[in-house]
């Protein structure tokens, strides 16, 4: 090239100079892309987080709506008999998804824990059948219609016999995630 002594230094401290602001060019324009990125970002969990607010401000209408239909609705439930149907929101029995036998202990924990005699427990129980368990309450017939019978009916309907015990306690095994605590309490829970 030909370039010698200063007119090199003044060659290279200018090319270097043009390094220079182009890196913080670069630096500059990766700092607006950033910051550009963070309020993109920001924006667009304030708007999640107004949707979701406005989510949840409609759905407590409906729930309050439903509370509003369904108190309505239970006051015209009292029969003259002078029976008033609970307002606990219970799930139905769904053959093809419940176990019976776990059903009826968490439908007796909810009744224990909200006082219920047995005539409630029938009605309400009875309230909550469909399908063949359904079948099993119209056969029981008019004259024995209570809480125990109908009980003992279906744990017989659906099987929870001694033998089924046994068979579900061989069944089990720890899964691969599960500690031996947790293994222990599951097997107290079947026996």
């Amino acid at each position: 090239m030909g370039y010698a002594g200063e007119e090199l230094r003044e060659i290279v401290s200018h090319e270097q100079a043009r390094e220079r602001e182009e890196r913080h060019e670069e630096r500059e324009r990766m700092a607006r892309k950033e910051e550009m990125d963070r309020m993109a970002r920001k924006e667009e969990i304030e708007r999640k987080k107004e949707e979701m607010e406005q989510h949840t401000k409609l759905e407590l209408a409906r729930i309050e709506l439903e509370k509003a239909k369904i108190a309505a609705g239970q006051s015209k439930e009292s029969n003259s008999s002078g029976f008033e149907r609970p307002k606990v929101k219970l799930l139905q029995f769904v053959e093809e998804r419940d176990d019976m036998e776990a059903f009826l202990h968490r439908f007796q924990l909810t009744a224990s824990a909200h006082k219920w005699n047995k005539e409630v427990c029938f009605h309400t129980l009875s309230g909550l059948l469909t399908g063949s368990a359904l079948q099993c309450l119209h056969a029981l017939g008019t004259d024995s219609q209570n809480y125990d019978s109908l009980k003992s009916a279906l744990l017989k309907r659906f099987l929870v016999t001694e033998e089924r015990f046994h068979t579900k306690f061989r069944e089990i095994i720890p899964s691969h995630d599960e500690d031996i605590d947790s293994f222990v309490a599951r097997l107290e829970k079947v026996c």
